[in-house]
């Protein structure tokens, strides 16, 4: 009797338990499956976000002060909106974006008796400017094109042979720079080239009757104007 037993218990044993341990095992397949399957849904939804909004791009300015980009600027004979051309390099060996809106608007140092400029925001020649960044593959130099406006009224508009570097603003602009750079932010598809050269020169104490004698503008764009200037 003690024989069956032993011999009982040893056959009896396993065969209880091979059904419950394949059954753990696919379990635990599945469940790495799924595994997988979230990471990689995860990473998709990551991607795909990261390429709507942009997260991915570099402000001009700081793309600048690293030395990642250089750029050669020079005026095109306009006095505001899109008045300044040139080129960028990406100084980097990969792809990288920057961002059209600039984060803090530049100022633009001309080195003839033209114009200075301060620019808010930066596009690729010929492209759509409703485009929230645009990209420069490693080592290659693009056209650029600059919304830019005239700092100093008594000045020419910049022409072609005029070129220009980033400057310290002076105090004068200061406060109307950051009001320029929140304001056409938060008013993107709104046609304000008129309105913010107009609060740029009125910012610095010039009337009406000074500014239309060399530029074109009617009470709509002195009202807006108004409104950026105490925004």
């Amino acid at each position: 009797m003690s024989n069956f037993k032993v011999k009982f218990t040893q056959n009896y044993l396993p065969t209880k338990d091979a059904p419950a341990s394949v059954a753990t095992k696919k379990k635990e397949k599945q469940m790495k499956n799924k595994s997988i399957l979230f990471i990689v849904v995860l990473l998709c939804f990551v991607l795909q976000t990261k390429a709507l909004f942009g997260q991915s791009s570099i402000d001009l300015g700081v793309a600048l002060s690293s030395g990642s980009v250089t750029m050669s600027v020079n005026g095109n004979g306009s006095s505001s909106g899109l008045s300044l051309e040139g080129t960028i390099t990406n100084n980097t060996s990969v792809e990288i974006s920057i961002s059209v809106d600039l984060k803090e608007c530049l100022y633009l140092l001309n080195s003839g008796s033209g114009q200075n400029m301060l620019a808010t925001r930066v596009f690729l020649s010929d492209t759509d400017i409703f485009e929230r960044f645009f990209t420069i593959p490693a080592k290659v130099s693009v056209g650029i094109v600059f919304e830019a406006y005239c700092v100093d009224l008594e000045k020419d508009n910049p022409s072609f042979l005029e070129r220009f570097r980033i400057g310290i603003k002076p105090k004068a602009i200061l406060t109307i720079s950051e009001k320029i750079n929140r304001y056409s932010k938060a008013n993107l598809h709104i046609d304000l080239v008129r309105p913010i050269q107009l609060a740029l020169w009125r910012a610095q104490g010039k009337t009406w009757e000074e500014i239309e004698k060399g530029f074109g503008f009617d009470i709509v764009d002195w009202e807006i104007a108004t409104t950026i200037i105490n925004f």
